[in-house]
């Protein structure tokens, strides 16, 4: 392995860590249909709400500097959940690039659990 050498070294091994939490949206409003919604726009239901709760609880003793969402309704308000009880303001993003897009082509499909 090749270390840097001089103050850059010094200064990166200086640097704070960046820890990324992942965490997926709470059960959405139509999950009963068992559609695949992909891009389209559904909140999350009285259940999902409970489920953020449940995780932003479990986020508890974890130092979080940033919360980020797409732009999606259910993504923004688990978002908003997370963020309330540590007063940050999530960050809303939208990039294209970054979306799935295997999900647009089966939008509105239905899905049928196995076994």
């Amino acid at each position: 392995m090749v270390r840097p050498i001089g103050p850059y070294y010094r200064e990166l091994m200086q640097m704070k860590k960046t820890r990324l939490i992942l965490v997926r949206h709470g059960r959405v409003e139509n999950h009963a249909t068992n559609r695949i919604n992909g891009h389209i726009d559904v909140g999350i239901d009285e259940l999902g709400v409970k489920q953020m709760h449940a995780v932003s609880g479990r986020l508890e003793g974890e130092a979080i500097d940033h919360v980020y969402c797409s732009d999606l309704n259910r993504c923004v308000r688990g978002a908003a959940i997370i963020s309330e009880s540590r007063s940050l303001t999530y960050m809303k993003e939208y990039r294209k690039s970054t979306r799935l897009t295997v999900f647009n082509t089966v939008a509105h499909l239905h899905f049928f659990p196995v076994g």
